[in-house]
C-alpha cells in the first residue's frame, strides 16, 4: 500500500484532507501542528487483565533485527537508523508483534527523556514517568485491536521498570491513536498547538502545561 493510501486509512476522510492542507502550507514554510497531552497513572492489574483477555500471541522485545522485518515503506534506512541509536540507550525499550515472519506492529517506551517530533518540547522526565512513543502498526494489522492491547502492554512494561505514571503526545486528527489512549485509561491533561512560521518555532505548550499542574 502507497504512503497516501497508508494515511487516508489512518486519519480518516476529514483527517486525510486536513493532512493535504497541512502539506500545501508547508511548500510556504508554514507548519501547524496541534496535540493532545495525555496521561495516565497505571493500575498494573487492570492492564495485565485487559493485555491477556485478547489473547495476544507473538509479543516479543523487540531488537534491531525484528525492525528488519518491518513495512519496509515505514522503517527506511534513516529510521533504522534511529532504531539503532534508541536500542543503544538503555533508556529506550522497543515492544512488538511478529506475524509469519514479520513485524506487524511495534511501540516504544522512553524511561528518561521527554521528546516528540517538536524539537522545542524535550527535556528530563520525573522519575516516576514514561513516555509511550511511536506505535506503528502495518496496515495487514489494522483494525484487529493491536492499538488497545499493546499500549496496555505498554503500560505494563512500564510499570515493571518503576514507573507509576505514562505520558503520550497525540496529533490531534490521528483519531485511531487518541481512542485507543482512551480505552486504555489515559485522559487528556491539556491540549497545545506548535507552529513553525518561516524558521520561527511558535507554543503554547509551556503555558498549557503549567496551567494543567496548577488545576
Amino acid at each position: 500500500m502507497s504512503k497516501i493510501g497508508k494515511d487516508f486509512k489512518q486519519y480518516g476522510f476529514f483527517g486525510f484532507l486536513k493532512r493535504i492542507a497541512k502539506w500545501c502550507l508547508r511548500m510556504i514554510g508554514i507548519r501547524i501542528n496541534s496535540y493532545y497531552f495525555m496521561v495516565n497513572d497505571i493500575d498494573y492489574e487492570k492492564q495485565k487483565s485487559l493485555f491477556e483477555s485478547k489473547g495476544l500471541t507473538g509479543v516479543k522485545e523487540l531488537d534491531y533485527d525484528d525492525f528488519l522485518k518491518g513495512d519496509k515503506t515505514e522503517f527506511t534506512e534513516k529510521k533504522l537508523k534511529r532504531v539503532r541509536q534508541r536500542l543503544d540507550d538503555n533508556g529506550y525499550h522497543a515492544y512488538g508483534i511478529i506475524e509469519n515472519g514479520k513485524l506487524v506492529y511495534s511501540c516504544w517506551i522512553s524511561l528518561n527523556w521527554l521528546a516528540s517530533h517538536n524539537k522545542c518540547i524535550e527535556g528530563p522526565l520525573s522519575e516516576n514517568e514514561c513516555l509511550l512513543v511511536d506505535a506503528y502498526c502495518a496496515p495487514e494489522g489494522r483494525g484487529r485491536g493491536f492499538h488497545n492491547t499493546m499500549n496496555s502492554y505498554r503500560l505494563m512494561k512500564a510499570y515493571e521498570h518503576g514507573k507509576q505514571r505514562s505520558i503520550g503526545i497525540v496529533l490531534s486528527e490521528n483519531v485511531p491513536a487518541f481512542k485507543s489512549q482512551i480505552k486504555t485509561g489515559n485522559r487528556v491533561l491539556f491540549k497545545f498547538y506548535v507552529a513553525d512560521l518561516w524558521g520561527k518555532t511558535y507554543t503554547n505548550y509551556f503555558k498549557n502545561k503549567a496551567k494543567a499542574e496548577v488545576a
